[in-house]
């Protein structure tokens, strides 16, 4: 996670995240639709949809065993 914090006031506070999440797909896994899911999974979560920030991410889908496949 890398995370931007800019000053509010007194205070520091988040005001952009980037989430790198590493997915792992068995071999012969359909690498576009795992993608897909991870898009409406992000598009769909609670904690993400509840900062006051924009949540980025940067997926890494790998298969098992393999290096990465896609970004």
């Amino acid at each position: 996670m890398i995370g931007t914090v800019a000053p509010r006031g007194y205070e520091a506070k988040f005001v952009d995240v980037l989430l790198h999440p590493k997915v792992v797909l068995q071999p012969g896994s359909d690498i576009e639709r795992a993608k897909a899911l991870h898009e409406k999974a992000h598009n769909i979560c609670v904690v993400a949809n509840s900062m006051n920030f924009p949540v980025r991410y940067e997926a890494e889908v790998i298969f098992a065993g393999e290096s990465v496949a896609a970004a």
